[in-house]
């Protein structure tokens, strides 16, 4: 459409002719007009053409109308869009709705630790990873051989190990993985400590065991000190760690819940470094199943 002004300043509308729509696209659809229409006269009748769209799209044979649905893509997509879209707005309103509509499946997971903060952040990664996981968190009776603060590797796997051993033991049951998380300080340069978390799991119906650790946190000498001067000299596992947990140093000196010192010094949570060590440890134990 074209439109133009006279030297009268009268508009002009010039429709350019549009060119005929293919017969495989076209269908013509009866229209009748009344008697008492002034341009038209009674009985007469017109076509108006319509442009159809072509949905047959490839067709299995004997598939008809739902073979064509269940092999078109892009519906497969608009459909798995629209699941998502609907499960972020029951989350969003809701956040605990999460579990109960990711949970089931094949992968049941207990974590030996009623932390909700490490229960979740495990939950979360194996269902982002596996689509369904049932993932709990466990109580545990104290763990005897491992000190309040694991300092070092080798320490921080015993304790770890012992933790899934006293799991195992509590439930009885050899089918489910298990995983269990503990905290650990290292030295990895002369007076430069770093926390960080150890995660393993164990899947003994399979002969899996898989481990990895969190991203490494910063620690100040000084609270190293601190913590050494709060443990008593008498402590019976003094020579595999410190009887204090460095989380409660730090957080009473930031002045903050023990649990959100790694955010107060370092301005990433405790949550998302087990997050993140959950999801690579998710994704190694899925290719070992596949």
């Amino acid at each position: 459409m074209i439109i133009m002004v006279d030297k009268s300043r009268r508009l002009l509308l010039l429709v350019a002719p549009q060119p005929p729509l293919p017969p495989s696209v076209v269908t013509t659809v009866p229209h009748h007009h009344h008697s008492s229409s002034p341009c038209c006269g009674g009985g007469e009748s017109s076509s108006l053409e319509m442009p159809m769209m072509d949905l047959r799209g490839p067709v299995q044979p004997g598939g008809g109308v739902w073979g064509w649905i269940k092999s078109n893509e892009f519906l497969h997509k608009v459909a798995e869009k629209a699941k998502n879209s609907v499960d972020t707005m029951i989350t969003t309103l809701d956040p605990g709705m999460k579990e109960h509509l990711y949970s089931g499946g094949d992968i049941c997971l207990l974590v030996a630790s009623e932390d909700e903060m490490e229960v979740s952040a495990a939950r979360e990664a194996f269902q982002q990873v596996f689509g369904l996981a049932t993932v709990q968190g466990c109580p545990l009776p104290p763990v005897t051989g491992a000190p309040a603060q694991s300092v070092g590797f080798s320490v921080c796997m015993k304790a770890v190990e012992e933790r899934l051993t006293t799991l195992r033991q509590s439930i009885g049951e050899e089918q489910a993985a298990l995983l269990a998380m503990e905290s650990l300080l290292m030295e990895i340069t002369p007076d430069r400590w770093f926390e960080m978390s150890c995660l393993m799991l164990e899947d003994s119906s399979r002969g899996i065991s898989l481990h990895t650790y969190t991203q490494p946190t910063p620690v100040d000498g000084e609270f190293i000190a601190r913590a050494r001067e709060q443990t008593p000299s008498d402590y019976p596992l003094a020579w595999l760690g410190l009887g204090v947990p460095i989380s409660c140093i730090i957080g009473s000196a930031l002045g903050v819940p023990q649990s959100d010192w790694h955010r107060a010094l370092s301005g990433v949570s405790r949550r998302e470094t087990l997050l993140s060590a959950s999801r690579t440890l998710a994704t190694l134990y899925k290719s070992r199943l596949h």
